[in-house]
């Protein structure tokens, strides 16, 4: 079957939420918790370990030389460290700092501007943005977008960025140009923002206020003409897209000589209010919802994220991360019912895909766990805009089924390449 990313779209009716509204700070939190990915077992707890003391900005790590590391986002003790997995069965070790209240920052940050401190660094800025990819000699990128079009609906966290931290983005701009070395940049942003993103010096261009127009694959499509091969990334064709929040955050970092860690987000409450917030990453999502005055009740549904991309989660007590853009809260009478009903082949999911697949026949495979099967029906050329389970009639939970598609015969291409060794 010859795969295809795009040849065609039809606009959805739902619209982004282009009201954005000012940030309000969510104070230091108690506790702040962090996940890090479990690497090899000889390094495990070799650089930290419960009892230690660690300040705002230090880098935890296994090794010193390894490549996956988290930030403390405070000041204090940690008191414990747990085993986490998250919805794919991905390991963590979760980091619980006990705060002191005030920052006492970590100096190991310094320096000028360089692809290589970035690496060492920032890998968790808020926005999370990866500079690994500027350091593979195969991605050619020669254009870097930066979004300031929420991706998700209800979320108008870069939005409010782009209205009122036009100096920040430019700044960080700047900063990117020393750091990658690429020089053409585009701002996006929706039609209401032309006048402020017009003073962050970049490019601006137009994008439409219906979703999913703010994804990164559609944006490049949209204005580039070129399309992220099935399977890849922005950066096989050159691109790469970052968030006005991560873009103003490198600025103020490279500024003040500290590392980033406060988080915007937008709270989704269950009347459809949009509180934009600012907090450390780290903050038990229920410290941030007390002080929004929002109240849990029994199967109130919480989901990082907003009401298309967001993920359900099972613990209030759990904390945002540097790719937290919202959380939003649903009563039970207004959460989405899913069911287990066989396909009726309405045709819906297709008629409305942006990558133009067989939604209705992909569905079917990956519900039954026949994933090289789905392979071969362009499961890797779905951008996971959710609008097909959206428009569902039978209510299939279409996004879930492609979502654990992907990750398992990924893990089955990996066990292959194993076994081949």
């Amino acid at each position: 079957m010859i795969k295809k990313s795009f040849w065609g779209f039809n606009k959805s009716e739902l619209q982004y939420n282009l009201n954005s509204s000012p940030f309000q700070d969510i104070p230091i939190p108690r506790k702040a918790i962090v996940f890090l990915k479990k690497t090899d077992e000889e390094f495990r707890e070799k650089l930290f370990q419960v009892g230690n003391q660690v300040k705002t900005g230090q880098k935890l790590s296994y090794s010193q030389d390894s490549a996956d590391y988290v930030i403390s986002p405070v000041t204090g003790k940690i008191i414990d460290i747990f085993s986490y997995s998250d919805a794919f069965g991905v390991s963590y070790d979760g980091i619980t700092i006990e705060s002191k209240g005030n920052d006492e920052w970590d100096n190991s940050f310094s320096g000028k501007a360089s692809l290589d401190l970035a690496i060492n660094f920032l890998e968790n800025i808020p926005g999370k943005f990866s500079f690994r990819k500027f350091k593979n000699a195969s991605n050619k990128i020669d254009t870097i977008i930066i979004n300031g079009m929420d991706t998700d609906l209800g979320t108008t966290i870069n939005q409010e960025i782009v209205k009122t931290n036009s100096a920040n983005i430019k700044k960080g701009i700047e900063t990117l140009k020393k750091i990658t070395g690429v020089k053409n940049y585009l701002l996006v942003v929706p039609e209401t923002l032309r006048e402020e993103a017009s003073h962050a010096g970049a490019e601006v261009k137009i994008i439409p206020s219906t979703f999913p127009n703010g994804l990164p694959a559609m944006i490049i499509k949209n204005l580039l003409n070129k399309i992220i091969p099935a399977g890849g990334n922005p950066e096989d064709i050159g691109v790469s897209v970052i968030s006005t929040e991560s873009t103003a955050n490198i600025a103020t970092t490279f500024d003040a000589k500290k590392i980033s860690v406060i988080k915007a987000l937008s709270i989704v409450g269950k009347d459809g209010k949009i509180t934009n917030v600012k907090a450390r990453i780290g903050t038990p999502i229920s410290d941030i919802l007390a002080k929004c005055n929002i109240f849990l009740e029994e199967n109130d549904r919480i989901i990082l994220g907003g009401p298309m991309l967001g993920m359900a989660t099972y613990s209030k007590d759990l904390p945002i991360e540097p790719d937290t853009d919202a959380i939003t809260i649903q009563s039970e009478s207004e959460s989405s019912k899913v069911t287990d009903y066989p396909c009726i082949n309405c045709g819906e999911c297709v008629r409305i895909c942006p990558a133009r697949i067989q939604v209705n026949l992909l569905g079917r495979f990956a519900e039954f766990g026949l994933y090289e099967d789905a392979e071969q029906y362009d499961l890797h050329s779905c951008i996971e805009c959710a609008l097909c389970a959206f428009v569902c009639t039978a209510r299939r939970p279409l996004m879930q089924y492609i979502k654990l598609a992907k990750h398992e015969f990924g893990l089955t291409k990996i066990s292959e390449a194993v076994n081949e060794q």
